[in-house]
């Protein structure tokens, strides 16, 4: 069985096409990636995904739904997380998803997302009996996961993804530097001698 599976995140889309090798093996046929930004402009007080930012995701979202295709995948599973969840408007991504693409992306909850970063983690790092902790910073969130080779045991899901930070916080490209009466002070250099 061949499957494509994608992932509609805040800065980006990925997508991974694998055919299963075994009861437990995927074998990877194809990545790709594409920085779409769909959460730019959604976290201010609007909470409202962008039009350009939908149609830039859509139009991504085709493109990998007929490399899936092309690939002859059996399965297309598409989620989508933080952006998406938290829009006022989400309803309206994932409906012209669906008439774009055919398709319809699951929103996921936090507590999901952490447990399939979990399940990526564990699929590729050997973890030990000793609990872990994993975090991965997303563009509208970040997913605190702490766990052991045997299970997921907690997750946290906090708004600190990089786009949201950087639109929240950052008002010049590139940033400014911060004023000499801000920044920490060194000790005065050491006179020789």
């Amino acid at each position: 069985m061949r499957l494509a599976a994608i992932d509609i995140g805040t800065n980006s889309i990925h997508m991974v096409i694998a055919e299963a090798s075994g009861p437990h093996a995927l074998e990877v046929v194809e990545r790709e990636r594409e920085a779409v930004q769909m959460g730019r402009g959604s976290f201010g007080s609007r909470r409202r995904l962008r039009k350009d930012a939908i149609r830039r995701t859509t139009d991504s979202l085709a493109r990998f739904v007929e490399l899936a295709r092309r690939h002859q995948a059996d399965r297309i599973l598409c989620t989508a997380t933080a952006a998406v969840r938290e829009a006022r408007n989400g309803a309206d991504f994932l409906a012209a998803a669906r008439a774009t693409t055919g398709i319809k992306p699951k929103v996921i909850p936090a507590t999901e997302e952490g447990r399939l970063i979990y399940l990526g983690i564990k699929s590729a790092l050997e973890l030990g009996e000793e609990p872990c902790m994993i975090v991965d910073i997303g563009g509208g969130s970040m997913q605190l996961v702490l766990a052991n080779r045997e299970r997921c045991l907690y997750t946290l899901s906090a708004p600190l993804g990089a786009l949201r930070l950087t639109e929240s916080f950052v008002r010049w490209r590139p940033p400014a530097r911060l004023p000499a009466s801000s920044r920490r002070s060194s000790p005065p250099p050491r006179r020789a001698g």
